[in-house]
């Protein structure tokens, strides 16, 4: 008899176009009885990972399928599989046959004897009826002869008979004045056209569950309501189009999806239990994602979205108690990372106390500048100190100043005789021959920003598509 099946892993994928081998077992009476059958498949599955294979056809094991006594047992069908094709299987489960695979009395009449040798066959050929080695009689005045067969049709609420006439049953189905609903199984079938429901009320113990309805103000909408009977969900239309909006037990607006009126695109807000928008996201005038959360007071906190003139370039915009923005992040149109903030720290925890840390300031200046300091050694005089190959790839060597500390007090003084961009060159002054140590610092501008600007148009954050609200709409709890 057929079997098939479909290999799928743990997580339900299938095995698809797979190689996979299948042990076969029959147990008798019991999920775990005797073996009575055993055989093995080795087969192929399809894309869908499915598998067909004929038990009985299998390389055999252990029995015979003839010999089975399926009319005096019951038999349990067990799987094992071996995803890989060999004869590591894993069981699977069994589960009981319900039908023998074959007729048991056809094989018990296969060895019955025959009945008279005047046996004969009867056949029907449309009214024509005949028997074997005789003559036909034809049976179409049996089947027509009186016969007054018609057809009933049912539209509407007329009943029709064919080739007669037609009665309206509606004073049958109305006997109460206007009634056209008829049960029709486990539900209701109206017998007069569309159904047209303003309102659908689907009630536990008195309260509304759920309701459907339609009004003039927004078109139709759908209400879930909790066990008090108070609004807890609705989908309705809003802002000219379709929204969905969430209350708390309180019946205040905590999450409102939709779209905005201007743009017509995704809208999220997200509310505190004082009608306040704590949290927005919509899109910007030049299409870009545009995020904003807001503290208690109904003030922006944090901005995210792209620079004003530049909407695929990423600009986070962290704000003060009064909204205006302290700490900008953003990369501009040249398409350098910038970061400004009144103070910009490093801050490190500190090491003998936890509730402490140090917070350094970073240097500022009216250049976009680096820096390299080390200690040199003049030697009769004279020294050279060479740049590392970083330094000479940051700074525009034209651009450098070079400070000098004697580390000796018999320093006559020092001079730079030399600059370049592979380093400078020092001299003691008045010729002198000294031999010392002194320190040294480079400053330059760095390449690329010799033109840096201190006074500036205002950098500003791209504008949402819609207006942003510091409180929300909670009348859309009445489907306005």
């Amino acid at each position: 008899f057929n079997y098939q099946g479909v290999a799928r892993d743990n997580d339900g994928n299938v095995y698809a176009n797979r190689a996979i081998s299948l042990e076969i077992s029959l147990h008798r009476n019991f999920e775990d009885g005797p073996v009575d059958f055993q055989e093995e498949h080795f087969v192929t599955t399809n894309a869908f990972g499915l598998f067909a294979l004929t038990i009985g056809e299998g390389i055999p094991v252990f029995g015979n399928m003839s010999n089975l006594d399926w009319g005096n047992n019951q038999f349990f069908i067990r799987t094992a599989l071996d995803i890989n094709g060999n004869r590591n299987f894993v069981d699977l489960g069994s589960t009981r046959l319900l039908s023998v695979p074959y007729a048991i009395h056809a094989m018990t009449a296969a060895n019955a004897t025959g009945g008279s040798e005047d046996d004969q066959l009867l056949a029907l050929n449309g009214t024509l009826l005949s028997i074997e080695g005789g003559n036909s009689i034809d049976l179409a005045p049996i089947f027509s002869a009186g016969s007054d067969d018609q057809s009933l049709s049912l539209n509407g609420t007329v009943l029709s008979i064919e080739g007669g006439n037609s009665v309206d049953l509606a004073p049958l189905l109305n006997n109460s004045g206007g009634n056209f609903w008829m049960k029709a199984g486990t539900g209701l079938t109206y017998l007069d056209g569309p159904v047209e429901v303003n309102q659908l009320d689907l009630k536990h113990d008195g309260t509304y569950g759920l309701q459907l309805q339609t009004t003039s103000s927004d078109g139709g909408s759908l209400r879930l309501n909790a066990p008090h009977g108070g609004l807890i969900g609705l989908f309705n239309q809003y802002r000219g189009g379709g929204a969905l909006a969430f209350y708390n037990g309180m019946g205040n607006l905590m999450l409102d999806l939709g779209i905005q009126s201007a743009q017509s695109s995704g809208l999220i807000k997200i509310n505190n239990t004082s009608f306040q928008t704590v949290l927005e996201m919509q899109q910007t005038t030049t299409g870009a994602g545009f995020l904003e959360t807001r503290g208690p007071n109904g003030n922006a906190n944090v901005s995210l979205s792209n620079l004003a003139d530049a909407p695929n370039n990423g600009f986070v915009s962290i704000k003060d108690d009064q909204g205006e923005s302290q700490v900008r992040l953003y990369v501009n149109s040249d398409g350098d990372g910038v970061i400004a903030a009144d103070v910009k720290n490093f801050v490190v925890s500190h090491p003998d106390d936890p509730d402490k840390e140090w917070v350094y300031a970073s240097l500022e200046g009216p250049e976009a500048a680096a820096y390299l300091r080390g200690t040199g050694k003049l030697v009769a005089g004279r020294a050279q100190i060479a740049f590392p190959d970083h330094f000479q790839s940051i700074v525009n060597a034209s651009t450098i100043t070079v400070m000098l500390t004697p580390l000796s007090g018999s320093s006559k003084g020092m001079a730079v005789v030399d600059k370049s961009e592979q380093g400078f060159a020092v001299m003691e002054l008045l010729d002198g021959k000294g031999n010392y140590q002194f320190d040294w610092e480079v400053k330059g501008i760095r390449r690329g920003y010799e033109d840096y600007q201190v006074e500036r148009s205002k950098i500003r954050l791209d504008a949402p598509a819609s207006p942003v609200s510091k409180s929300t709409d909670n009348s859309r709890k009445n489907g306005q």
